[in-house]
């Protein structure tokens, strides 16, 4: 079959992948020796063999080309003679061959009818022919290469032919060949990676699934939407349906088992399958295990369907019926959502087929077993699929699981179940009014009489969805907001109750933009160890976040830490809560960009995490891994990549509790478009961006960010300063991190002024993280007109990354240019230096007093809220008396003569962090130069 790569630059197939290399194949034939090229179907065996051929015709050697054809299996010569090789059947009863043998090269050689393959084997043997030969052995444990193929597999045997092993694809050559499918980089990470799942091992699949996923993407559409929504006459579904034609019916109908039970645990599968084909499937790739404790395996879809095309009608349902009786006879709490799906799918013949003690239905209970006991497992295996059916998007689902549970359903239980699908149906008015029917008196019955103590569960969980309800649309519904008023009131003594209002409550100010409200906020939630668990990770990713936004960097990196190791399985170190860890992998990057923090600790932890959405095709955590992907990537300057992943988390944002960051992400997605050279696609992505419901602050400082930054390339400089004017508006209360970017680019659209640079280094007592610090040597510099101190800071910004770099370019900065004639940057620098205002100064006994720099941020405080205390010094005005202890000390080391890296030795610093103190005691003695610095600390003459 046609499982080719793709073409080199000559136009001649290109072969990726260490264990191949065509031009030593085909300098062995020239030499005499033959060749068997044995791989499984998928391995890339024709286009391996094509690739042979092209170099022998272009070194001018003479070949047959004879492709092996299963129509022509059963006719005697049939391939041979099709290839017009007719003679080589006249030639068998000629000498042994005393010239150089005639090179046959064979694809598909386990295709050639018996006699053929002996004949060409005979050939060899009297040194008539060199074989070149393709054959394909099986994946399948119960499966044979066939006559043909153990007559050529005997010349290897016996010694007459090397053997080439052509192997499924590993990782590094699967994301090489998708480079080379899509050499415009239009797929990012998360579909990268997940191509390599439904691939499983298969270069031709790998192709074709690559080739489907441009074209979607070209078109508008989410790759992986396409994935599965795959038409069954589309060229995947045929080559799916050639490599599966090698597996037993058991296997087939093991592997559709298995995916209709996606996440069943190893234990568990081996009751509903056999163990022995179980094991068979893992080892060749096509079952998945997840790598945590209980081994959750996983089947790609399309696989799975591919194989229950070849399996009798009803033999899939009659295994899935026996597996649901199995998983009631012996329910525990870490089954599956498939599983819980399974079993409420097949009710009614479990409930007419059960039998036994212990066997539990939808209407009987069982033998000597309480129907209390019955109602509460229904009740569970109900909100487990219909959450489920949610969580990949079948609203239509999840509405009749609740239908078909309303008999066993609490009426807060269906209540919220209903809600939500409901909004994931786009009809809000009516999610609001399934919510608000519900009565204080109906939360407190949830649990039922016989369930004493759950009440204050089922408020919480009420709760919860009634003020996410609320967040989404930003005003909210009158009667949403008295219902939860309501709900509040009817327990005024829970503190559990209160943890959720208060974290609903902080994510409301982030929306707002307010996050010293939101940091505030989640503080005591944090502090309170009886917080129920998802209440208290919710608070930690805001909290975490918001302290990066506020300055305190060391406090969000600490928090980020903590939700990272209680997202990995305890023993194994594996990812066993996707939702969490991608949630968090994408606050932290955007935490990690706005302080210029190191992005490796993300950029490393993402491929496990995505992989682990893949396998659950969790569809809420892919969208949010494609936003963390491309922020990592826009920041290193893989802008092309970063354009494909904010592209692709637009189109994943569809899912209900994903639809407000649609804005974000377009807007995010235009700003990379300009960042790669490509500002017509970026307007016209805003303009996309500007169709969308923006109902909160957020998105709004999401629309004057990325305005800022793409109007000075259309020449409108005063637009693009009222923009960046109104993001300080914002920023400017309590998150010195945004607000250094701001007026970073404010003063750069506006040119840099002495108040401007002043402003921002007093910015640097709140955030004296990366980002800031580089930013504000940049306008200082600009400030002081100081070339030498602008081409430090711009180095500064690259060191961070690639996307600053560009950002501030976008905005039209480049160090000054030098006219001819005019004097050397040091004088002028002296004759102009700009005289700053030092805000916060008082006048006393002929003196200026300044305020007291805020203390280094250890832990999160309370924003300020009077004006914001400022270094007390003026630009180049400064006396020794001014430096910081560290700076008095490097500038001494400095005036000895040492080199930066020697007093980064010296003082166990970074090169990085003593070229900053440079810079810094540089700006506030004025001196224009390192050798000046060095002279002033040393009190030496001018």
């Amino acid at each position: 079959m046609g499982d080719d790569d793709a073409t080199d630059d000559t136009g001649h197939p290109s072969t990726v992948g260490t264990d191949r290399d065509a031009e030593r194949t085909a300098k062995t034939a020239l030499t005499g020796r033959s060749v068997i090229v044995a791989g499984p179907l998928g391995s890339g065996k024709s286009h391996y063999l094509r690739a042979v051929g092209d170099l022998l015709t272009e070194w001018g050697a003479e070949h047959l080309v004879v492709p092996g054809s299963t129509a022509l299996a059963g006719t005697v010569y049939g391939a041979i003679e099709a290839a017009g090789a007719g003679w080589l059947v006249e030639d068998i009863g000629g000498p042994a061959n005393s010239t150089d043998p005639t090179i046959v090269v064979v694809d598909d050689a386990h295709d050639l009818d018996e006699a053929g393959a002996l004949l060409l084997a005979r050939l060899v043997y009297r040194r008539r022919v060199t074989l070149v030969a393709g054959l394909t052995m099986p994946r399948s444990s119960s499966a044979s290469v066939g006559a043909s193929g153990r007559a050529l597999l005997d010349l290897w045997l016996r010694g007459e032919a090397d053997r080439l092993d052509l192997h499924l694809l590993d990782e590094d050559t699967a994301l090489d060949l998708v480079d080379t499918f899509d050499d415009d980089h239009l797929l990012g990470l998360v579909t990268r990676r997940a191509l390599l799942f439904h691939a499983s091992g298969s270069r031709a699949l790998l192709r074709e699934l690559t080739t489907e996923c441009v074209a979607a993407k070209r078109s508008g559409i989410d790759p992986l939407r396409r994935i599965r929504e795959l038409p069954p006459w589309s060229r995947v579904e045929a080559t799916l349906d050639a490599e599966i034609a090698q597996y037993s019916p058991e296997e087939c109908l093991v592997l559709a088992v298995l995916e209709a039970l996606s996440g069943i645990g190893y234990a568990d599968a081996q009751s509903v399958v056999r163990p022995g084909t179980l094991a068979a499937l893992l080892d060749e790739g096509l079952v998945h295990a997840d790598g945590t404790t209980g081994r959750r395996l996983y089947v790609s879809p399309l696989v799975a369907r591919a194989a229950a095309r070849r399996l009798p009608a009803g033999t899939l349902d009659e295994a899935l019926s026996a597996a649901a009786r199995g998983a009631l006879r012996d329910w525990h709490p870490h089954r599956s959502a498939r599983e819980s799906i399974n079993v409420v799918s097949h009710w009614e013949f479990v409930s007419e087929r059960s039998s036994g003690a212990g066997a539990r239905s939808v209407d009987g209970g069982e033998s000597g077993a309480s129907g209390a006991a019955d109602g509460a497992l229904v009740r569970r295996l109900i909100i487990a699929a219909a959450r489920d059916a949610d969580r990949r998007g079948r609203y239509d689902l999840a509405l009749a699981f609740v239908r078909l549970g309303d008999r066993w359903l609490s009426p807060a239980a269906a209540a919220v179940l209903r809600s939500r699908a409901l909004v994931g149906a786009r009809d809000e008015s009516s999610a609001v009014d399934a919510l608000v029917a519900l009565d204080t008196d109906g939360v407190d019955a949830v649990a039922g009489a016989d369930q004493a103590g759950l009440g204050s569960a089922a408020r919480r969980r009420v709760l919860r969805w009634a003020v996410a309800l609320r967040n989404r649309s930003g005003s909210g519904d009158p009667r949403l907001r008295r219902f939860i008023d309501d709900l509040v009131a009817s327990a005024p003594d829970d503190d559990a109750l209160a943890a959720e209002v208060a974290v609903a409550d902080a994510e409301l100010s982030a929306l707002r933009m307010d996050w010293p409200d939101a940091v505030e906020r989640t503080r005591g939630v944090l502090e309170n160890p009886a917080v129920a668990t998802v209440t208290r990770i919710r608070a930690a990713l805001v909290h975490a976040l918001g302290s990066a936004y506020i300055g305190d960097w060391g406090r969000a990196e600490a928090l980020f830490r903590e939700i990272e190791l209680g997202t990995r399985d305890p023993i194994t170190g594996r990812t066993n809560d996707v939702t969490t860890a991608s949630w968090s992998l994408c606050f932290e990057a955007l935490g990690r960009m706005a302080a210029g923090a190191d992005m490796r600790p993300v950029a490393d932890r993402l491929p496990a995490v995505v992989d682990a959405a893949v396998l659950e095709d969790h569809r809420a955590a892919l969208c949010v891994l494609s936003m963390a992907t491309g922020s990592v990537n826009w920041q290193t300057g893989a802008f092309t990549d970063a354009v494909a992943d904010y592209a692709a988390t637009a189109l994943r944002c569809d899912l209900l509790e994903l639809a407000i960051w649609r804005p974000v992400a377009l807007y995010s997605h235009a700003i990379a478009l300009h960042s790669a050279r490509r500002h017509d696609e970026a307007m016209a992505v805003f303009a996309k961006a500007e169709l969308e419901d923006r109902p909160h602050p957020m998105h709004d400082y999401a629309r004057h960010l990325t305005e800022s930054i793409l109007l000075p390339a259309e020449g409108d400089l005063a637009a693009a300063a009222t923009a960046a004017s109104a993001l300080l508006d914002v920023s400017s209360h309590g998150t010195p991190t945004l607000e250094s970017r701001d007026r970073f680019m404010l003063a750069t659209l506006t040119r840099s002024d002495a108040e401007s640079a002043e402003r921002m280094l007093a910015l640097l007592d709140e955030a004296d993280l990366p980002l800031p610090r580089a930013l504000a040597e940049d306008v200082a510099a600009r400030a002081l007109d100081d070339e030498e101190l602008v081409e430090q800071s711009r180095r500064h910004l690259l060191d961070i990354g690639a996307g600053w770099g560009e950002f501030a370019g976008a905005l039209g900065v480049a160090p000054p240019p030098r006219a001819v004639g005019t004097a050397p940057p040091g004088q002028r620098r002296a004759a102009r230096r700009p005289r700053l205002r030092v805000v916060g100064a008082t006048q006393g006994d002929g003196a200026e007093r300044f305020s007291e720099p805020a203390p280094t941020r250890g832990s999160v405080t309370a924003p300020a809220t009077g004006p914001v205390p400022v270094r007390a010094t003026a630009l180049g005005e400064g006396t020794l008396a001014d430096l910081t202890e560290r700076e008095v000390e490097i500038a001494e080391l400095v005036a000895h003569g040492l080199s930066n890296r020697q007093i980064a030795a010296e003082l166990y610093l970074s090169v990085r962090t003593v070229e900053s103190h440079i810079y810094q005691a540089r700006v506030k003695l004025g001196a224009p130069s390192r050798r000046e610095l060095g002279r002033l600390v040393s009190g030496e003459p001018a």
